[in-house]
Order: C-alpha cells, then structure tokens, then sequence
C-alpha cells in the first residue's frame, strides 16, 4: 500500500513514509483512514492542516482520496522519537458536510420553498451536485476543483423536494442501484455515477480456495413490512400515502410511518415509502475474514459496490460488497469483508465506524433543526 500527499489544490506532494494504516471502504458512503507516520522522516513534516491523500495498491490502482481531519503528534520523552498520528475520510465527506439549499443563487437566507427535480435517478443528483456545490453553485458554496461527470441517465425516474436536509442523506435514499462516489482524477475531484459490475460468476471468494476465514452470517426478519408515509398538511387534510412490502418467511406484519412534509406529490409519497421497505426488507448477509489470493485481489479485480459470491461451505451468499476494512504494515495487509444488501458495521470490530461517529457529532444539532 502507497499513501501520496496532496496540497489544498490537489497536487502531489510526496509519499509519505507511514508506518502502518487502516482504512474503512464504504459503499455509498463516507469512508475512513487512519495513518501511523515516522514523523523523524523529512518527508512527514510537509504535511500540514488543509491537506489530503491518496491511498494506491501495489498496481497503482486509487483506492481512497481524502481530506485529513486529525494530525496528532506524538514526542518521546529523551525527545528522539516523533510519530505523526493522521486520521481522515474519503472525499465523499462534501457530500455529508452539505444542506441541500431551496435556491442556491439567492442563498441560504432568501425565502425560497424547495430545491425540486425529477427525470432518471442519475440526472438528479448530478443536477443536486452542480447546482449545490459544483461547478454551477455559486461561490459560497462551490467546492473547488470538483466537477461532475457526464449524464448518461441511468436509473429509474424519481421526483426530490428538499429545503435544507443533508444532501449524503438524500443521495442514499434516492440513488437505487446505482453508485456515487466523489475520487480525485488528476487534478479535479470528480462526482461520478456508475453501475454496480455484476462479478458474481467472476468473483468468486469461497472456503475451499481459503479466501473466506472465520466468518459470521446472519438472516433477519423485516423491520417494517407497510409504510404510511405523511406529506403536507396536518390532521384529516393531511396528504397520505400506505405502500405494503412482502412479510417473507417471518410471518410479521409491521407498520411503520414516514414523515414528508416537504411534498404533496403523491409518486414522491410512493418513493419514500418503497424507499424504506427496501432499507427495512429482509436481510441476508455475512461478514468475513478476507484471505487475498494472487488472483483475486481487491482494487485490481473487485471493489466495493460489484456484486460478489460469497461460497460459505455450499451455502451461497450472492449480494453486494458493502465494507472492506483494510489494515496494513510493513508485513502486509488484512482485511474484513461484508457483503449483502445493506451494510451493518455492527458485525465489523467494534471501532470501525468510531471516526465517522466523531465526525458526524458536528452535524447532529444541524439536523435536529432541520423542517422538511
């Protein structure tokens, strides 16, 4: 594993001489990186607040880009030692860090209504990203060198009204099936969308190849199997919307209801229904110690996103490749897989999501105020 700086204009700076690291991919999602840096080596002292990195494999292939969050420096006392501690995310965090604003160019205090577009699920949010913090926003809250890829409209048609919730969030709702993803290309970060690689026949991670090590798999019951979703209004003129799900194997019938007071359109009523049904569905899925094969390496032949058979002594797991978690040093790397419909960090050792959590805590007083 190769880690390369970067500056505040993405430019490269470097290597940096890092002892051992750790790293969370997420799909869909923000993701996470831990470095420990011989800080005695000149290379580490370029580093400096407002900086990033890029994480390669041994083929040169980018796994990660992201800003750093944290730089602790650690002195030993006969003042011989120096080791910088750096913690970061993936590039992804614009996207969290970001309210969907009602109309960017009059700004956050104007009094608009709701930011609105319909079409292909892919054509929405690179509208979102654009007109928000791409390269159509306006200069408060343009992010810089960010540019989104081209529209190929992929995705079933979806209708979004939002004022002031968190664009991630919004994304994760909406996106479907397809992937998003914010990666630095030279010298730009780019906002893509792409289709999830259907490698279930291709990749193939099984006990008898010794790929998959101790393991844990779990089946669970729904969580909600009929959706009242609420739009505008209140009392009996409020505008409703009952969507029912499938009750499987588990022979439960479970209500549940979804505030959307930022719309009256009855198909966005549908979508946010059927949107928690799927996040609330049955699930079947299995996290595993990953055993890397020459043949079948991560970053090179898989990534997080592709769908992905997991061979659990005959038993067949075939789902998407939601978290890997990387650790690695001067004798190698290790990894934890997860793969299945959603992903469940509670199944991955107990401090993988414990900087996402930290970062987050900024947004939660933001969020408790937010009105839809």
């Amino acid at each position: 594993m190769k880690v390369q700086m970067r500056d505040p204009t993405l430019q490269h700076r470097g290597t940096l001489p890092v002892i051992s690291g750790s790293a969370v991919f997420r799909n869909n999602d923000v993701s996470t990186w831990q470095l420990n840096v011989d800080g005695n080596n000149p290379r580490s002292n370029r580093f400096k607040p407002g900086w990033g990195i890029r994480i390669l494999d041994d083929y040169g292939n980018q796994l990660l880009s992201g800003p750093a969050i944290s730089i602790e420096e650690v002195v030993s006392a006969d003042n011989t030692t120096r080791t910088l501690n750096i913690s970061g995310l993936s590039d992804d965090v614009y996207l969290m860090d970001s309210l969907i604003i009602p109309d960017p160019e009059k700004g956050a205090e104007a009094n608009a209504d709701l930011w609105k577009a319909s079409g292909p699920i892919e054509t929405v949010v690179k509208k979102l990203v654009d007109e928000q913090i791409g390269p159509s926003a306006p200069d408060d809250y343009r992010i810089e060198h960010l540019i989104v890829s081209p529209d190929e409209k992929r995705g079933k048609s979806v209708s979004v009204s939002e004022r002031f919730t968190n664009m991630l969030e919004v994304m994760q709702e909406q996106i479907g099936d397809l992937l998003f993803s914010i990666q630095q290309t030279g010298r730009n970060l780019e906002f893509i969308v792409a289709e999830p690689r259907d490698y279930r026949r291709k990749i193939r991670l099984t006990r008898h190849n010794a790929a998959v090590g101790r393991y844990t798999a779990e089946r669970s019951a729904p969580t909600a199997t009929e959706v009242i979703v609420g739009g505008v209004g209140t009392g009996s003129s409020r505008k409703l919307r009952r969507v029912l799900g499938e009750e499987g194997d588990w022979g439960r019938r479970i209500t549940t209801f979804v505030d959307r007071q930022s719309t009256s359109d009855s198909n966005e009523l549908k979508q946010a229904a059927e949107n928690e049904l799927e996040d609330k569905g049955e699930k079947a899925s299995v996290t595993f110690e990953a055993n890397e094969l020459e043949r079948l390496k991560y970053g090179r032949d898989f990534r997080i996103g592709d769908k992905i058979t997991v061979d659990l002594d005959g038993s067949l797991i075939q789902d998407t490749l939601q978290i890997v978690e990387f650790s690695w040093d001067h004798t190698g790397r290790k990894a934890q897989m997860q793969v299945g419909p959603v992903a469940d960090e509670s199944k991955l050792n107990k401090a993988t999501g414990k900087l996402l959590e930290l970062y987050q805590r900024v947004w939660s007083e933001v969020r408790r105020a937010q009105t839809r």
